[in-house]
Formats: C-alpha cells, sequence, structure tokens
C-alpha cells in the first residue's frame, strides 16, 4: 500500500491510499481523485520522505518524549480554529460580490470603486489574472465547499 501526500490547486493537503504508483498515476490521469475539503479535481503529488518499517521487537521505544506526542495534532486544531475565525470574519465584515469578484477587484485595484474589503468567487483562470495584475487575493473555501464536512472543531 503505498500512502501519499496530496494537495488540491487551493492548498488543502490531504492523504490518498493506493495499491501502487501505477493506480495514483493512472487515478491523477483520469481526473478521479478530488480534495475532500472542495472537492477540486486538480490534485498534486507532494514530496515526502520514504518510510522504511523496521522489524518490530517487544523493546522498541517511540523517540519522541512523552511532551512531544500529539504536539502536530494540537497544532493542525489550532491552525484549523483559526482559519475558520478568519472565515467567519471575512462573512461577517466583508461585502459579497459573487460572481463578480475579479471586476470588482480591479475596480478597486484602479481606484475606480471605493477602497472595502469583499469576497466572492472566481475561476481558476481568473485568479491566476488578479495575481499576474498584482491584485493580492486570499482563497479559501467557505462558498464553494461542495462536500458537507462530518464535523467542524
Amino acid at each position: 500500500m503505498k500512502v501519499y501526500n496530496l494537495q488540491c490547486q487551493y492548498g488543502h493537503s490531504f492523504e490518498g491510499w493506493f495499491r501502487s504508483n501505477d493506480e495514483f498515476l493512472h487515478q491523477s490521469d483520469k481526473g478521479i481523485l478530488s480534495c475532500p475539503v472542495c472537492d477540486d479535481n486538480v490534485v498534486t503529488r507532494l514530496p515526502s520522505a520514504a518510510h522504511i518499517q523496521a522489524q518490530k521487537t517487544s523493546a522498541s521505544f517511540s523517540s519522541k518524549a512523552p511532551s512531544d506526542v500529539g504536539k502536530n495534532s494540537v497544532l493542525q486544531s489550532e491552525v484549523n480554529r483559526k482559519l475558520l475565525e478568519v472565515a467567519k470574519h471575512i462573512l461577517e465584515n466583508a461585502e459579497n460580490v459573487g460572481n463578480q469578484f475579479a471586476k470588482e477587484a480591479r475596480k478597486i485595484h484602479r481606484k475606480e470603486a471605493e477602497e472595502r474589503s469583499i469576497y466572492g468567487t472566481v475561476t481558476t483562470e481568473e485568479s491566476k489574472e488578479l495575481r499576474e495584475e498584482g491584485i493580492e487575493i486570499f482563497s479559501i473555501p467557505v462558498g464553494g465547499v461542495k462536500k458537507k464536512p462530518k464535523s467542524i472543531q
């Protein structure tokens, strides 16, 4: 079994389990893989360290100190909590311009419209064009989440 670290084009990281590297490549080429957060099917494999499973013995111990165990999950939980806070703040304090986001962002950037916080939706191409024009945008999967999460913590 191969376990790969994957990431969608919007930066969501997740794990994928495959029978072989060929199976991963097949699913990737067919566009079958999708992000569990936003359902995006543009998925890439992230670099990862090789895993070598040592022979198990009854005297094997963890190399991590007890205080280190669980720090990664606590950190990830804190990051997720902060991202939810940011998303909530944006939804409460910015103007929803819907699918006119690219147009409004350009107007604000060119000082043709009042400077204000906005949010909305853009295509991948529009997002790329805005960044190329020097317009800073931040993507979060709030309105575009297609799959309902099982729980939010």
